[in-house]
């Protein structure tokens, strides 16, 4: 998904006013504000007295997201610019006071496709796109963009957090980890961030490591068990079964299996099935130690139920073709294999 067409679905949300007095402007034209402001205060009959400005702030960044080169960009940036001493600083203090509104995802657009170049206000607005945009090739965007904002400033604390969340996203909980702990160290001493919201984020972080610390332990196990350091994974992993984790239990059956201590391999094995974790892999080395074991069936019911999640996977369908050969299965094992060719 483009990142403009999610905003342009919502150029309906704006209504139109002009002004019978034009000084607030220094020209006739006409000012935006949202649909739910303009009935609110119908509603209410404030409008027949005066229209606050705040419904034109408001309205002037909703417009400005929705369309970055609306007709009167301009004359609305003029206006923004005699409501506020300073704009790029007061406006996103405006558009934070709304944080927790419908509408504050497009109010950090807006001000930053006015040109305004507040670290803070293109944080958060990266921020609720990743939150508000549920789409890979958003994801990528954003990734860019908090990379952008890193070679800009690298002491800016906040990109680094953005960069955490999207690392965790992707399951890449050791890199998140590191950005995580960039972000809290640079936070301390940041000039740009005010007390609050330093104090907010940091809260935020130790939230992040905490839920994030058992994966960043698994993929340090799952790292030195690729690299042949056995012991070392075989120690992590214990350290944090808790025996509620059909992950954690799979890679304890998997060092037990290059220890061979097959008993406990089975044990934890089963255990993972039990507890609900059906990748691959478990499906892959549960069968081939079952079948040298001469469990022969049972482990060809594992393939099959494997199978019947990942449909026609070639791992799985080559172990089943060699595993039909011990059965003497000849023709199924053909089968197979003329699949994965």
């Amino acid at each position: 998904m483009k990142i403009d067409d999610y905003f342009i679905e919502h150029s309906d949300k704006l209504y139109y006013i002009e002004l019978k007095d034009s000084t607030i402007t220094g020209e006739p034209i006409p000012l935006p504000i949202l649909q739910d402001d303009f009935a609110e205060n119908i509603e209410s009959g404030e409008f027949e007295e005066e229209v606050s400005v705040e419904y034109f702030i408001r309205g002037i960044l909703f417009n400005i997201a929705v369309d970055p080169d609306f007709l009167y960009k301009k004359e609305y940036k003029d206006f923004l610019e005699k409501a506020f001493n300073n704009p790029e600083k007061e406006l996103f203090l405006f558009a934070l006071s709304f944080l927790n509104e419908s509408y504050a995802l497009h109010f950090f657009r807006g001000i930053y496709k006015l040109g305004y170049e507040n670290l803070n206000n293109k944080f958060f607005y990266a921020w609720l796109l990743l939150q508000s945009i549920d789409d890979e090739e958003i994801q990528f965007k954003v990734l860019r963009f908090f990379n952008q904002m890193i070679e800009d400033d690298p002491e800016y604390p906040l990109s680094y957090f953005g960069l955490g969340l999207i690392e965790k996203e992707q399951l890449n909980f050791i890199k998140a980890h590191l950005y995580f702990e960039k972000s809290r160290e640079l936070l301390d001493y940041s000039p740009e961030i005010s007390r609050e919201l330093k104090n907010n984020f940091l809260v935020l972080i130790e939230e992040e490591l905490r839920m994030i610390n058992k994966d960043v332990k698994l993929q340090e196990g799952a790292q030195f068990l690729n690299q042949g350091r056995i012991s070392e994974a075989f120690q992590i992993f214990e350290e944090i079964d808790d025996g509620t984790s059909g992950i954690i239990k799979y890679f304890l059956g998997k060092t037990h299996l290059l220890r061979s201590e097959d008993d406990l391999a089975f044990q934890n094995f089963q255990k993972a099935l039990d507890l609900d974790f059906k990748e691959i892999s478990l499906y892959l080395d549960y069968s081939y130690l079952l079948s040298l074991h001469g469990q022969q069936e049972k482990a060809l019911k594992l393939l099959n139920d494997g199978l019947d999640i990942y449909k026609e996977e070639e791992n799985l369908l080559y172990n089943r073709a060699h595993l039909y050969l011990q059965l003497e299965n000849r023709e199924k094992s053909i089968e197979d294999f003329k699949t994965i060719i």
